[in-house]
């Protein structure tokens, strides 16, 4: 399985944070469901940006852009008939 991750971190001031790699999983049948036995992250490329997205001018300086949430409150909720 391939990972595309990006990630707001903020320690020692806000930065961004691109990675994509892969999951190498080994899987096995328990009680007639396969599952994860074990799995190895493998990074192949990174991209750390010593700052931050400003979001106050919003990307490409359209400031009432809608902006994805992780919790209930994201778009995805209501638009795909989860709530």
């Amino acid at each position: 399985s391939y990972f595309w991750s990006v990630a707001i971190l903020n320690y020692e001031g806000k930065r961004d944070t691109v990675a994509c790699g892969r999951y190498l999983d080994q899987f096995e049948r328990r009680n007639d469901e396969w599952r994860i036995a074990a799995r190895l992250v493998v990074t192949d490329w990174f991209r750390d940006y010593p700052d931050s997205a400003d979001w106050k001018i919003g990307p490409f300086g359209m400031p009432d852009a809608e902006r994805g949430v992780a919790n209930p409150k994201d778009k995805s909720y209501t638009w795909l008939g989860l709530r």
